[in-house]
């Protein structure tokens, strides 16, 4: 066991969660992928593809895409650890760009997100960088890679939930051979990757020779920086942890909307239960009217669903059920998507309250497992069908489940 510190500290100070792999399915092709086609090749501007061509059941790459609908079991798997245990603070840990990155984002922020928690992104990464650099390490870098905009990726289920997620990108060559790399013509948010700036203040030199062992050696230097500094303020993000939560109550109050409707009357009921239970997977509270009441111009129906947006989760609500509108004026192109308005992608309607007074309308808890809208049977008499064409997303893999089936 290391007894140096800080590694006694954040034994003392610091439950650490790690998992090796996250995708292991993944791993093992790219290893398969690398000894059959990659293997001995080490002109990194001169060789195979890098990345395996499949994996995850065609899902790939974009398993850190998927944090919106989560429709994979990868990402299911590491919600439910998160609602779990509830970190104060979570590290992915990435492969991309020179030297070290560490998440901070460019900004705009997600309305969604805490103050308290873009505060610690900056918090975090300044320490790690500072105490990298005074390592020796050069190339740790923060701010202008990524935006900080887009709550879907993995790690966000953390700053969704009142923790504090972040990323590292760890420069690699996509194999495990030692390669000569040039990065003279390497830019980030419109900066030479090799400038002198405020958030790089040692830069990487333009020519280097990179290993997997570099990679590594730079990614664990940072994870022990983090702990560190996680250990040396446990109380601090602990307490930010609770103010969080305490926040998103207070912030319900300030302004409409205070809740959102789906009516059970939809165009598409399938979707509206595939909606209902995406905001279950995201731990999001629900409730079911009991009665009819009108609150402002809205009439909500007994056995409407409601949103209410007073809930530790309710910013995370208000931000996938609200419209999204990106700033057409910012610095830096956006790096991911700007929009996921559920009413929109998923064709159901959404109406927001803006009566505080739903808040104690009569209804009752609508938990996970239980129906919202019931599905037609089709009956299993008959050989003519006739379905109400409203622009239902099933209509596609009805059609190629027929085969040659006239319609």
């Amino acid at each position: 066991m290391e007894t140096r510190e800080p590694f006694g500290n954040i034994r003392e100070n610091v439950i650490t969660l790690i998992t090796p792999v996250l995708d292991v399915d993944g791993r093992a092709r790219q290893v398969d992928w690398y000894r059959s086609n990659i293997a001995g090749h080490t002109n990194y501007y001169d060789r195979p593809p890098s990345g395996v061509p499949f994996w995850g059941h065609y899902t790939r790459h974009d398993n850190n895409r998927d944090g919106i609908s989560i429709t994979q079991p990868i990402t299911l798997n590491y919600n439910n650890g998160v609602y779990e245990y509830k970190p104060t603070v979570s590290l992915d840990l990435h492969e991309s760009v020179p030297l070290l990155y560490v998440a901070g984002g460019t900004g705009p922020y997600n309305e969604g997100v805490s103050p308290i928690t873009i505060g610690e992104w900056q918090l975090l990464a300044n320490y790690e960088i500072s105490r990298l650099s005074g390592l020796g390490l050069e190339g740790v870098w923060t701010w202008g890679f990524y935006t900080g905009w887009y709550p879907g990726y993995m790690l966000w289920v953390t700053n969704n939930h009142n923790g504090m997620g972040r990323f590292y990108e760890t420069f690699g060559n996509g194999s495990a051979e030692t390669m000569e790399r040039d990065l003279s013509n390497s830019t980030y948010a419109g900066d030479p990757v090799i400038d002198r700036t405020w958030y790089r203040a040692a830069p990487p030199p333009k020519k280097l020779t990179w290993s997997m062992r570099n990679n590594t050696n730079f990614m664990q230097s940072g994870v022990i920086a983090s702990l560190e500094m996680v250990a040396q303020n446990k109380n601090m993000f602990l307490s930010n942890y609770y103010q969080k939560g305490v926040e998103a109550l207070l912030k319900s109050e300030e302004e409409a909307p205070y809740a959102f409707l789906i009516p059970q009357e939809q165009s598409d009921p399938n979707s509206a239960n595939y909606l209902v239970g995406a905001l279950h997977r995201h731990a999001i509270e629900m409730q079911r009217s009991n009665t009819t009441r009108t609150f402002g111009d809205v009439e909500v129906k007994a056995g409407d669903i409601l949103i209410n947006l007073n809930q530790p989760y309710g910013p995370l609500a208000k931000t996938l059920l609200e419209r999204q509108d990106f700033p057409s004026d910012v610095e830096v192109p956006p790096y991911d998507d700007v929009s996921w308005t559920f009413g929109y992608i998923y064709g159901v309607d959404l109406v927001p309250i803006d009566d505080p007074n739903i808040w104690v309308h009569a209804s009752r808890r609508f938990r996970e497992g239980k129906i919202f809208i019931p599905e037609t049977e089709v009956p299993a008499e008959g050989s003519i069908w006739v379905v109400s064409n409203r622009a239902q997303r099933e209509f596609g893999p009805t059609r190629f489940a027929l085969g040659n089936s006239k319609y």
